[in-house]
């Protein structure tokens, strides 16, 4: 005859570490996206941007070549211009 035991939830959960307080940015800067990064916080936008980091949020960033070409287009104001 086995002799068995049930576990609760907790009892059987793998330990694992917290969550860790990963910053997007800089991980956007070290893998190509620096100079969107760098617009970014340059910008009225990093508001917004913090402002919503917590609740979850996607971001697409184009990488250093891309968005240099892109650059010129782009009002650094954030009015809307372009």
């Amino acid at each position: 005859m086995l002799d068995c035991k049930i576990l609760t939830s907790s009892e059987a959960e793998a330990p694992t570490s917290g969550p860790s307080q990963m910053n997007p940015t800089t991980i956007m800067s070290a893998h190509g996206c620096k100079v969107f990064v760098e617009t970014l916080l340059g910008s009225d936008t990093e508001k917004t941007y913090n402002d919503n980091i917590d609740g979850g949020l996607t971001v697409f960033c184009p990488d250093n070549d891309s968005f240099k070409n892109f650059l010129p287009n782009v009002d650094p104001a954030g009015g809307g211009g372009r």
